[in-house]
């Protein structure tokens, strides 16, 4: 879990005295972290209708390390599941974060700083070529890599053009296998016909005889 106390003041004493704090950690912790090191990560994710971002943080050892960070005070969060933090509605910004130690002597010690930038949103995502096809990657809304307009109205009319497609065969298919079940049940009642109209009429009998049985026995009880 995140420790909420370890913000922005906390970050600024470390950097004041990080001589100090660093001749305690134990070398066998800063082993343990080199080691893991690559399997610390951030990453995020916008929200197209709030603008805003879901920022992910993932510790592999929370019992020896933990995350500070300077995002904006009143940031909701929790534990998404095993091992990942998820901060709620995070505003476009850059931010930084950074690993440290909470045990081990360690305690406090930074062992890694991550920037954290989120961009604005995309124009293009509120382009008209967007329209219809909002999933595409281009039309997301914290694309951030650079392309020329030519390119992206090109890239969006040929994945409309191939969506349109792909819709027209899954409606072909879907039609097809209607047809495909209608004929088995017609070839069905064709195969098995006779056998179909003795079943009907032995169900009409056994529904016409009770019918009468009911009858026959509710004009007796009147007669007594």
């Amino acid at each position: 879990m995140r420790n909420k106390f370890l913000t922005k003041l906390f970050i600024i004493v470390i950097f004041l005295f990080p001589i100090i704090v660093k001749a305690e950690c134990s070398e066998e912790l800063r082993t343990l972290f080199n080691e893991n090191e690559e399997d610390f990560s951030i990453i995020y994710e916008m929200d197209p209708s709030t603008k805003k971002y879901t920022v992910y943080y993932y510790n592999p050892l929370p019992d020896k390390f933990d995350y500070a960070d300077n995002l904006p005070e009143g940031i909701e969060w929790e534990i998404y599941k095993e091992n990942l933090t998820a901060n709620y509605d995070v505003p476009v910004g850059k931010y930084e974060a950074y690993v440290v130690g909470i045990t081990g002597g360690c305690e406090n010690t930074i062992f890694q700083k991550i920037e954290i930038d989120l961009p604005e949103p995309s124009k293009l995502s509120e382009d008209e070529h967007c329209k219809g096809i909002e999933e595409f990657v281009l039309c997301q809304p914290d694309y951030d890599k650079e392309i020329s307009y030519e390119d992206f109205v090109s890239r969006t009319e040929t994945y409309r053009k191939t969506k349109a497609k792909k819709e027209e065969e899954e409606k072909k298919n879907k039609e097809k296998e209607r047809n495909q079940i209608i004929t088995k049940i017609v070839n069905y009642i064709n195969d098995n016909l006779v056998t179909i109209v003795i079943v009907i009429i032995f169900i009409v009998v056994v529904v016409a005889s009770f019918i009468v049985g009911i009858k026959s026995f509710r004009k007796s009880r009147r007669l007594e």
